[in-house]
């Protein structure tokens, strides 16, 4: 790994940790739907209590099976 390797991989995370809501989603794909665990859904409205409740999912480790 390169000097300039390296610093970009530190940027990277960086910039992860600053975007982060440290919220982790978990629950179940069920009839083709997502359908998100009631202690996630709480833990993001006593979190964000005004917001909607929307997201993308970005490199998650994802098995349909």
């Amino acid at each position: 790994m390169t000097t300039s390797d390296h610093a970009k991989i530190v940027d990277a995370v960086e910039t992860l940790k600053q975007a982060r809501t440290g919220i982790v989603i978990t629950g179940k794909i069920q009839n083709g739907k997502l359908v998100i665990d009631q202690e996630c859904l709480d833990h993001i409205a006593e979190k964000f209590p005004d917001a909607n409740k929307s997201f993308v999912a970005m490199n998650a480790p994802f098995d349909p099976t």
